[in-house]
């Protein structure tokens, strides 16, 4: 399956994902607002009810015109031509309720135009096991005439209305758990087919770098069962030497490998020991030497720690710089060139490595030092490797408690820098 089918099969299955949501949400909302209309028009007939029967209670036969005001959605108020009794109005609130089939608590007071104050306030409980608590949000209002109104309060208007949501709100949460499972599924096949590319350029890169040396190797062992080279010792002794730096190099490559075996299952074990960090770095500069790798390298040192000893594993420490000062060379289409700078700061000791190599663009940066990635244009591709080193040295610097940081221009190189915290 190619780049662009995966691309779109991810862009229409995300818009459809989109649009699945939008829907749902959409009819969660209208459904809410019907719930609300639902709510508000029960309570209203509810509470013309109550006032006509406190009305026919009184033998008042006065006609009520739209008696129901909705100060909030949770807040009403009912004028009454006449005087309201307590313990009657609680009844009816909950007789008429109950009628419809709203259980919510109910707060009630009655205000009383006349001596213009609040007369009662009390509490329609439907639920015997709960005491019932609440007041009122804001102030009664003070109408500009004399009347006789009582007011109801839902301090649980939300929850009745989300109630009678259920299953609309299962459905819903069933649904983001689907989309959840999904994109799961989605991500894993992504991350699968990711690991079948890499594991593909993997096996490709390895198999060429094993290859080519092996390949010398065979070549100069055909030479060497020539009896006439004896007598040719200068002869002899270069391709003793190209056998020797191959071998070198596969065993780099072997090692390399080891190491990152031992790295995913956590066996990491370092050997910590007093190391001079300036002898590190020319010893590491001593095995690039002996690889055959540097033939144009030209290396500065501004060794301005005053204080280079340093406690580690001297095996790990040496790989990291060696991989360091190996990719400055190989990514060079110049000669090379390194300057390799140490300093402290504080408790710290900095190693410092800047080249002048191709560099590496802004948006690969954070990615470079991930297992097996490798920048996937330029020049990069006419260099081999398994994409290992930087994750390598990432991973050893770590485990000494440090850190590295990259900065990188395009065309104009790149500068790692190493930060170690001396073991106290």
């Amino acid at each position: 399956m190619s780049r662009n089918t995966i691309r779109l099969i991810l862009v229409v299955g995300t818009l459809s994902i989109i649009g699945i949501l939008l829907i749902q949400a959409y009819w969660v909302i209208k459904n809410y607002e019907l719930k609300e209309k639902e709510f508000d028009l029960t309570v209203r007939l509810s509470l013309k009810n109550v006032a006509e029967n406190i009305l026919k209670y009184n033998h008042n036969s006065s006609p009520l015109v739209d008696p129901v005001a909705e100060i909030s959605p949770d807040f009403f108020t009912v004028k009454v031509n006449d005087k309201i009794d307590s313990n009657l109005l609680g009844g009816l609130l909950r007789n008429e309720f109950l009628k419809e089939g709203i259980k919510t608590d109910i707060f009630y007071s009655i205000y009383d135009c006349m001596g213009k104050r609040i007369d009662v306030t009390g509490m329609v409980c439907f639920d015997s096991t709960s005491t019932c608590t609440a007041t009122v949000t804001g102030n009664l209002p003070h109408w500009n005439y004399d009347n006789f109104y009582f007011s109801v309060y839902f301090p649980e208007r939300e929850k009745v209305l989300l109630s009678g949501m259920k299953l609309w709100l299962i459905s819903t949460i069933v649904l983001i758990v689907l989309i959840i499972f999904f994109a799961y599924v989605l991500f894993v096949v992504f991350q699968q087919k990711r690991l079948s590319e890499i594991q593909k350029d993997f096996i490709n890169n390895m198999t060429h770098e094993f290859r080519t040396p092996i390949s010398t190797i065979l070549i100069s062992c055909e030479v060497l069962k020539d009896s006439k080279i004896i007598d040719n010792p200068q002869r002899l002794n270069s391709y003793a030497a190209i056998i020797e730096r191959q071998a070198h190099r596969l065993n780099q490559h072997v090692e390399r490998v080891l190491q990152m075996a031992k790295i995913d299952k956590g066996n990491i074990q370092l050997k910590h020991e007093q190391i001079n960090i300036h002898d590190l770095l020319l010893e590491a500069l001593s095995k690039l030497n002996s690889s055959g790798n540097n033939e144009s390298l030209t290396i500065e040192y501004n060794f301005l720690a005053e204080n280079p000893i340093f406690m580690g594993d001297r095996l790990h420490l040496l790989n990291i710089v060696f991989n360091l000062l190996d990719n400055a060379v190989k990514y060079c289409e110049k000669d090379p060139k390194v300057i390799v700078t140490t300093e402290e700061n504080n408790s710290d000791i900095v190693i410092r490595l800047a080249d002048n190599g191709i560099g590496i663009a802004l948006e690969y940066q954070k990615k470079i030092f991930e297992k097996f990635f490798r920048v996937p244009n330029g020049n990069v591709h006419n260099v081999k490797g398994f994409g290992l080193g930087l994750n390598y040295v990432k991973n050893i610097v770590k485990a000494h408690n440090g850190h590295i940081e990259l900065k990188s221009q395009i065309e104009k190189g790149s500068i790692f820098t190493v930060t170690l915290p001396r073991n106290k």
